[in-house]
């Protein structure tokens, strides 16, 4: 044993009757001196400085059980200890994070534990949220704000990148896996959230892949518990994560921005395309206003509203499956100029055209306005969204939700909607006539 009469140890690949035998003591103070070498010797930031506390030195295999535990939780220690005093550099306070990482990865691998184990998924929580709060500290000391506008070949934009990815996107991840491990409806729809703002900072990076990877975990979260392709949970999710972004970092912040692109887009998906629209508009202006034209948040804000803006039409009876976009009125309302098919697309078989009126029918979520409504006269001029459509008595009509809370959703037929193509000023009652052909866009 040693001086703490602690026994010798053996946790890793190594064979035999003798090596990789240790006490837990002498491979913590191999680790420390190791560990220290590593950033004397100005290797700054590398997979050295943590290899020693992850793995043998002998076999060079990872640590198991009960031993990996014992030196992640040393790690966390000795780096805190050592690198974690005010006025550190981003690169100490980044292998501070470094070692929580690892504790808190080594403490969640064993998953049935832990669904068993509530009091250990709460230390497991603290760790991270430990990690994400050196995260917010880390940025607002360096004021890091201004790093996502430099080019991102400069080297502040990369150690932007590698903070909001490598640690605060991984630790929401963390937090979304460990949540989930509660098996409860408030334990998935927690984890959805975190994958949501991992979502939020790989798209704000570009980093496309991992944001279609965050998907596919919300919707795998969602199917748990019986909640595929349920867009009114998701909105629900998404509007109370930009509501918690404005607290953290008012609303001129380029992530709150983010943030709220993200719920134009939930508001979409449900269908909520006017108040999407609207909502966008404020983005915009906000952005141009705050981070100019040319900023990238900008010009995503700008692209998500033209798309918004789209009015898509289905066709009947020759054009099932194809959608179109709606262009205008001609001839007082009797013909609607359309362009496509938009979806699916095809650029070179695009064209323009007019078709009757009668035969065009919005999409879900397309702005309309109704008209020509007798036994409902008072709804005549309003606009709302169809979110639905059900077969009835007389024919099939679309549930309409109105811009105008004050209104209950209506049951409308195709034939009294017709399409905004431009949205009026809220609250404002559209009179019966129709807007002429715009441009294409």
């Amino acid at each position: 044993p040693d001086e703490a009469g602690k026994p010798l140890v053996r946790n890793c690949s190594c064979r035999g009757d003798s090596a990789g035998f240790a006490h837990l003591s002498c491979l913590i103070k191999y680790a420390e001196q190791k560990s220290k070498h590593a950033v004397d010797s100005e290797q700054k930031h590398t997979n050295f400085f943590v290899q020693q506390w992850e793995s043998c030195p002998n076999c060079n295999q990872k640590y198991q059980l009960q031993l990996a535990l014992d030196m992640s939780t040393a790690f966390a220690s000795f780096a805190e200890k050592k690198y974690d005093y005010p006025g550190n550099s981003h690169i100490d306070k980044q292998r501070v994070m470094d070692a929580l990482i690892v504790k808190f990865v080594t403490f969640g691998l064993d998953h049935l534990k832990l669904k068993a184990d509530l009091n250990q998924r709460v230390e497991i929580e603290k760790i991270i949220n430990k990690m994400l709060y050196m995260v917010d500290r880390m940025k607002k000391d360096h004021r890091m704000s201004s790093w996502v506008h430099m080019p991102p070949t400069s080297a502040k934009y990369k150690v932007y990148k590698t903070i909001r990815s490598n640690y605060e996107a991984f630790g929401y991840i963390h937090l979304a896996m460990n949540s989930s491990l509660d098996d409860t409806e408030e334990g998935y729809e927690r984890s959805i959230g975190y994958y949501g703002r991992a979502q939020i900072i790989f798209n704000l990076l570009g980093m496309e892949r991992e944001a279609r990877g965050m998907e596919d975990n919300i919707a795998t979260t969602r199917s748990k518990f019986g909640r595929d392709g349920d867009a009114v949970a998701h909105l629900a999710i998404s509007k109370k994560l930009y509501e918690d972004r404005i607290q953290r970092s008012g609303e001129n912040a380029v992530q709150t921005i983010q943030t709220g692109l993200h719920l134009a887009q939930a508001l979409a998906k449900a269908n909520h395309c006017i108040e999407s629209e609207r909502f966008l508009e404020k983005l915009v202006a906000t952005s141009r206003r705050v981070h100019g034209l040319e900023h990238r948040c900008t010009k995503m804000a700008d692209a998500m509203l033209n798309q918004t803006r789209m009015r898509l039409v289905g066709m009947m009876p020759q054009q099932q499956g194809k959608y179109f976009q709606a262009l205008g009125y001609e001839d007082d309302g009797e013909n609607c100029v359309v362009k496509g098919p938009i979806l699916p697309r095809n650029i070179a078989e695009e064209r323009t055209f007019t078709v009757p009126s009668r035969l065009i029918a919005p999409m879900f979520g397309c702005p309309v306005v109704c008209q020509g409504l007798k036994n409902a006269s008072h709804l005549n001029g309003k606009l709302g969204d169809p979110r639905s459509f059900q077969n009835t008595t007389g024919g099939g009509r679309f549930t309409l939700h109105f811009e105008d809370k004050s209104l209950k959703p209506a049951l409308v037929k195709p034939e009294n909607l017709r399409i905004a193509i431009d949205l009026p000023a809220e609250g404002t009652t559209i009179l019966p006539k129709h807007p002429e052909r715009k441009n294409n866009r």
